[in-house]
């Protein structure tokens, strides 16, 4: 169905405010499915593989040097300057967190370990 030439310019005629709610009102009368080819068609949908992939490797490369500069500090920092585990807690601090996020990371999901034990 073609919206007519005074439809959109009566549209055109609101201001910003007003265009967002009638643009959720109408996104919101729509059934689940054909909201969701709306919003993918606009370009606004979920990222692609690609897209997902890169950003997976930007995060994973980002806190594994992360990691890595924060175990050379530690090592430097307590064998060759002979520091005490007050001095380094900043650094060994960041170095925990990053180990337990990585480990987060790579771990299995309990969804996913309680969705396969519920369909046997």
């Amino acid at each position: 169905m073609a919206v007519d030439s005074n439809t959109l310019d009566e549209m055109d005629a609101l201001n910003d405010d007003q265009k967002k709610k009638l643009l959720v009102q109408m996104l919101n009368s729509l059934s689940p499915g054909d909201r969701n080819e709306v919003v993918n068609s606009t370009g606004f949908g979920e990222p692609g593989r690609k897209t997902r992939d890169a950003i997976w490797l930007i995060v994973m490369i980002t806190f594994a040097l992360v990691l890595l500069v924060a175990a050379g500090s530690l090592v430097y920092g307590v064998v060759f300057l002979q520091r005490t585990a007050d001095n380094v807690q900043v650094v060994l601090t960041i170095f925990t967190a990053v180990v337990g996020f990585l480990a987060g990371l790579l771990s299995p999901s309990p969804l996913q370990t309680s969705n396969k034990n519920n369909q046997q």
